[in-house]
């Protein structure tokens, strides 16, 4: 599939559109596949569910600056609205295809309450060693901070 006619069958969708990339060899894409497939079904005449493989379709990928898999992608009349990286608890695709069929606002893909505990951890973590005497370490103080704010943007991007 090039651009062009993932383009027209975007544009040209009846319903809101989940594209999810997977290729065959992911494991991540195995975990979420029967996930979404699922939803599909369940979704079906309110939100159309594309698969494409990114084996088959590298320069797809490059177009749309796809560079990590599974991604999936919602669209709304063309437009992006949404994207997603990596395998995601089943409630979280359930509420991106309910937005979608709703029509309301897209929201989680982010960071679950484990990951969001194991960051603060680990860049408190960085940060306290960074700041121990008799030698301040720059780097450790400058990795805790990064952790730390990753955090922060996880739950700005999906507040």
């Amino acid at each position: 599939m090039n651009l062009g006619s993932f383009n027209e069958k975007i544009n040209h969708a009846q319903y809101p559109v989940i594209v999810d990339f997977w290729a065959p060899w992911c494991g991540p894409c195995k975990v979420s596949k029967p996930i979404l497939e699922k939803l599909a079904v369940e979704y079906k005449n309110k939100v159309e569910f594309i698969q494409v493989n990114a084996d088959e379709n590298p320069g797809l990928l490059k177009e749309l600056k796809v560079y990590g898999i599974p991604t999936l992608i919602a669209y709304r009349e063309g437009k992006e609205l949404k994207r997603m990286v990596g395998a995601k608890p089943a409630t979280v695709f359930k509420g991106l295809f309910e937005s979608l069929a709703t029509g309301t606002a897209i929201k989680g893909g982010g960071l679950d309450l484990g990951q969001t505990f194991a960051r603060l951890l680990a860049g408190g973590m960085f940060t306290y060693l960074g700041m121990q005497k008799p030698v301040e370490n720059w780097y450790f103080i400058a990795l805790g901070g990064l952790i730390l704010a990753s955090v922060v943007v996880s739950y700005l991007r999906n507040k």
